[in-house]
C-alpha cells in the first residue's frame, strides 16, 4: 500500500480521513502522537473525550491538552486512534501513524510517499 503527498510551502501534508471527513494533515515527525486536530474540527465531528495529556512544543513550553477518540481511515484500513485536540488549525499526523511505514521525502522534487513495502 502506497500513499502519494504534497509540499505546500515547502511543508510535507498527507490526506487523512478522520469519522468520514477528509483533512489535510502536516507529517510531523515530531510528534510522537497518531493525529491532532483543532478542537474546533473535534467539537463538529463530536468525537468522544478520553482523558488529558500533557506536552511539550518545538520550543520547550510544556502544555495540557485534550484527547479524543476517533475512527480513521489510514492506508486503506479503519483504525481507532487517541486525537489530540490543539487550538491552532493544522491537522497533523506523527509518529504513532508513521513508525511501521516507510516515508520517502524529496521536498526539491516535490516527492512525498508514505508505503508499507519494506526497502529493497
Amino acid at each position: 500500500m502506497e500513499l502519494r503527498g504534497r509540499f505546500e510551502h515547502g511543508m510535507p501534508f498527507v490526506s487523512l480521513r478522520v469519522a468520514g471527513e477528509e483533512f489535510a494533515a502536516l507529517v510531523d515527525t515530531g510528534f510522537d502522537g497518531y493525529v491532532m486536530l483543532s478542537q474546533a474540527d473535534i467539537n463538529r465531528l463530536n468525537l468522544r473525550e478520553m482523558g488529558k495529556t500533557t506536552y511539550r512544543t518545538a520550543d520547550g513550553q510544556i502544555h495540557e491538552g485534550r484527547v479524543y477518540h476517533g475512527r480513521i481511515e489510514w492506508m486503506g484500513n479503519m483504525t481507532d486512534v487517541a486525537i489530540d485536540a490543539t487550538n491552532g488549525d493544522l491537522s497533523l499526523i506523527g509518529m504513532g501513524l508513521l513508525k511501521s511505514l516507510r516515508l520517502v521525502m524529496e521536498p526539491a522534487r516535490q516527492l512525498l510517499t508514505l508505503s508499507t513495502d519494506p526497502l529493497h
